[in-house]
């Protein structure tokens, strides 16, 4: 700001003064300046090196005090190129020009010019010259959704843009603290990967001219309850609102019920305990596949089940809002055995708990050449798992389900097998590919590059 003052002070004296017509007494200043003009002179000697700040009075050029001594560094200073006076800071660069429509290329961004020809002040964008746009405080108007009927305990997000101004200070209030993974963030582009600011309480932010607000929360598990969120920048106030619906059947799970492997035969075994959530109060009941285990359930108010709701019990029933699940079961009476037990409440998917004695790791991660030899239970096509390969396959394939696509065990028996560490592809043990088919009753898909195992005598390649 205070070189565009100088900068119109001179072309504001020079309608006034004379030139400086006189010898100058640094011989490479011009003996043609303006009055009011500031040049920067690059004179030096033998014996000391000075820059001094010079200006015309409209008869002689005059040291201006403070004139920089010293050469130009990358880290300050000025110097003077061609009669023009630069910022010598690396990074950075200003020119302060009288000039012409015909003034050379716009190369550097941020050059600022005074235009003789349409008396203005212009800047360079890195491609064109642009005249300094006046200051528009207000936004085009823009609007967030109020909207109703949503699920209960469902991420929610809308983004919209804000144009048509300078930019502006934005502020953001939460008006619901209660709703979960609240966050307002102001950026680059819709699809919102990157930004320059988030908040997650009341507060404020810039908002540059072409920018996106994105707001998100998660609403509440309850009837009819609101979540919002109030943004005001640029004149223009709009609320971004989700209001639950009265009931809700979809069941989310907070987390898994996690399997058990290697247990003890004949043995009562009882799960971690998941929160639920999402729902209004749904019926629930367990499906057990192997039909053995006496499963059971339990319903309680907290994490630690230190208040029960329903204790335990294989009857169906009612699954309170908000409520936490808790399972048990006997694992089998035989060395390699499965129980898989879903939990089935409301709508959506199922949540599964397997209880498995001693039996092969869900992956592996064997060494080139390294083996292990396991036990797979019967019925494994229906616990599942993905797979990727033909013949040989990822190391992140489930053991089980790739050894049933091999075809090296029956899934009516389950049985023994052998893994090994592939020694074959560059380096040893890691193939460029996997294909995919279907065998045996199992699809397994393509991956890219990585180590692989194969199974008992099979071929030791990469497909």
């Amino acid at each position: 700001m205070r070189f565009f003052i100088l900068l119109i002070s001179f072309l504001s004296i020079q309608s006034v003064q004379a030139d400086c017509t006189t010898t100058p007494p640094l011989t490479d200043l011009p003996t043609t300046g303006k009055a009011g003009e500031i040049r920067m002179s690059n004179y030096s000697n033998a014996t000391t090196a000075i820059q001094k700040m010079m200006y015309c009075d409209g008869t002689n050029w005059q040291e201006l005090p403070g004139s920089i001594g010293g050469a130009c560094t990358s880290t300050g200073g000025m110097k003077l190129i061609s009669g023009e006076m630069y910022s010598c800071r690396a990074g950075y660069y200003w020119r302060f020009d009288s000039t012409g429509t015909t003034n050379g290329p716009c190369t550097k961004a941020g050059e600022v010019k005074w235009n003789t020809a349409t008396s203005r002040i212009e800047f360079c964008n890195g491609t064109d010259w642009r005249v300094v746009d006046p200051v528009d405080n207000t936004a085009d108007t823009f609007n967030f959704n109020q909207t109703t009927g949503n699920s209960w305990d469902s991420s929610t997000t809308q983004t919209e843009q804000v144009t048509g101004f300078s930019g502006g200070m934005a502020t953001f209030t939460f008006n619901t603290p209660s709703c979960g993974s609240p966050y307002a963030r102001v950026c680059a582009t819709s699809a919102c990967t990157t930004y320059s600011s988030s908040t997650t309480s009341d507060g404020s932010a810039w908002v540059p001219n072409m920018a996106f607000i994105r707001i998100a929360f998660t609403t509440q598990g309850a009837p009819n309850a609101a979540c919002s969120v109030t943004v005001s920048v640029g004149g223009v106030t709009t609320t971004a609102s989700a209001t639950t619906g009265a009931t809700d059947t979809t069941v989310t799970y907070n987390g898994n019920f996690t399997e058990v492997r290697s247990a003890t035969q004949s043995t009562l075994y009882t799960s971690n305990i998941v929160r639920t959530s999402g729902h209004s109060g749904v019926s629930i009941s367990l499906s057990d596949s192997s039909l053995g285990g006496n499963p059971e359930y339990r319903i309680c108010s907290d994490s630690a089940c230190a208040t029960v709701l329903t204790d335990w019990t294989n009857s169906a029933g009612t699954l309170p809002i908000a409520s936490f699940i808790q399972l048990r079961a006997t694992s089998g009476a035989n060395n390699v055995s499965l129980r898989r037990i879903q939990v089935l409440a409301g709508t959506g998917a199922a949540a599964t708990w397997n209880l498995m004695t001693s039996t092969c790791p869900s992956t592996t991660t064997l060494a080139s050449g390294a083996t292990l030899t396991c036990t797979c239970p019967a019925n494994y096509v229906s616990y599942g798992g993905s797979i990727y390969g033909v013949g040989n396959y990822r190391q992140n394939s489930n053991v089980c389900t790739a050894a049933l696509h091999a075809g090296v065990i029956d899934n009516a028996t389950g049985g023994s097998l052998t893994i090994k560490g592939n020694t074959s592809g560059t380096p040893p043990g890691t193939c460029a590919s996997f294909a995919a088919s279907t065998a045996n009753g199992v699809t397994s898909s393509t991956a890219a590059s990585g180590a692989s195992i194969i199974f008992n005598s099979m071929p030791d390649v990469c497909n």
